[in-house]
């Protein structure tokens, strides 16, 4: 595999826009997140990203990648169903305790 094969970047079909998920203490975006429609090696896909705010301009904001991302098919069908499942699992982690010893001992009885 080529360097550029290693460094594929998806070409972003539609940006959907930020939401602010951290604020700086003066009240300025610090780190977003990200809803985009990309083209990838193997088709369309959509993408949540955290994103680091590096500067706020008039005409958007100048982010970098903050190392998080989650993928959704571009298929709207698809997606919902994800989006159901994942909706499930975090319902089911609500209902639990939230010291990392508990959350990880309810989820090992509903697996097995």
């Amino acid at each position: 595999m080529s360097k550029e094969e290693k460094r594929f970047v998806p070409e972003i079909l539609r940006d959907f826009g930020y939401v602010v998920l951290r604020k700086t203490e003066k009240g300025e975006p610090m780190l977003v997140l990200r809803l985009a429609l990309l083209k990838g090696r193997y088709g369309d896909f959509l993408a949540f990203e955290k994103r680091w705010v590096r500067s706020v301009k008039e005409d958007g904001l100048e982010t970098r990648w903050a190392k998080w991302t989650c993928t959704f098919p571009a298929k709207k069908g698809e997606a919902r169903e994800l989006l159901k499942a994942m909706a499930e699992l975090l319902r089911r982690a609500m209902k639990q305790p939230w010291s990392e010893e508990e959350v990880v001992e309810g989820f090992t009885k509903e697996i097995y």
